[in-house]
C-alpha cells in the first residue's frame, strides 16, 4: 500500500468533517426570532508619549583622535555586499579607492 493510498481516506474523512460543521453553523444561525443585538463603543484617547531633546557636545579639543593609515587597505573592490556596493558607491562620488576600501 503506498502513502497516497494511506492518505485518501483521511482527505475524504476531513472533508465530510469540513462540510458537517459548515451545516451545523448555517442551521444554527437561521433563527425564527430574528433578534439583533448592538454594541455601544465609546472613543478613548491614545496615551501621549514624552519626548526628550538630546544636545550634542563639541569634544574637547585637548583629546587626540587616531589617524587610520590608509595605505594598508588596497585599492580593489571588497567581496562583501555591504562593503562592495558602499564602495561603488563611493567610488563613484570620487573618494579614493583606498580611503572606501577603510570605510567598509
Amino acid at each position: 500500500m503506498k502513502l497516497a493510498d494511506k492518505t485518501k481516506p483521511s482527505a475524504v474523512m476531513a472533508g465530510i468533517a469540513v462540510l458537517a460543521l459548515a451545516l451545523t453553523l448555517l442551521l444554527g444561525a437561521n433563527t425564527d426570532e430574528g433578534r439583533a443585538t448592538t454594541a455601544e463603543l465609546t472613543a478613548v484617547a491614545l496615551p501621549t508619549t514624552t519626548t526628550t531633546t538630546t544636545t550634542t557636545v563639541a569634544p574637547d579639543s585637548d583629546e587626540e583622535t587616531e589617524v587610520i593609515d590608509v595605505s594598508q587597505f588596497g585599492t580593489e573592490q571588497p567581496s562583501g555586499l555591504i562593503d562592495s556596493i558602499l564602495w561603488e558607491y563611493l567610488t563613484q562620488a570620487g573618494a579614493d579607492p583606498q580611503r572606501a576600501v577603510c570605510t567598509g
